[in-house]
């Protein structure tokens, strides 16, 4: 699976899976760049529901399998604690996401293998 690029017809839509760094910087630049962010995954059901009505992003919550499911998400971006990361990576291409991940990406190199084999067998770019 390949991303189209960009234009006025296609945007690719994309969660996000942090309601601080990820909601302040990641979610304008995805923006910038033609994403759509369909999106916002956090920790805390009401606070993210609250920052992702006022960021103007459709779908909000803790459940991020759910989320994929039902927002047509192309692509996740994980901007969560470096612990959080390879099970956040791992659901989002259990599903056939894309994935962008902060770093540290893993936290061992174990735990890097194992994504890039999940990633391969999901045919998304790695």
């Amino acid at each position: 699976m390949s991303f189209p690029p960009p234009s006025a017809k296609t945007s690719i839509p994309v969660i996000v899976a942090g309601t601080g760094h990820g909601l302040r910087v990641l979610v304008p630049a995805l923006r910038a760049t033609g994403f759509d962010v369909v999106g916002l995954a956090g920790a805390d059901p009401e606070r993210t529901r609250e920052r992702a009505a006022a960021s103007d992003i459709p779908h909000a919550g803790t459940d991020r399998d759910a989320m994929i499911a039902t927002s047509g998400a192309r692509a996740v971006v994980i901007a969560t604690p470096p612990h959080t990361h390879a099970p956040l990576a791992h659901a989002a291409l259990a599903r056939g996401c894309h994935v962008l991940c902060e770093k540290p990406f893993t936290r061992d190199s174990a735990e890097a293998r194992d994504l890039l084999v999940a990633a391969e067998r999901a045919g998304v770019q790695k």
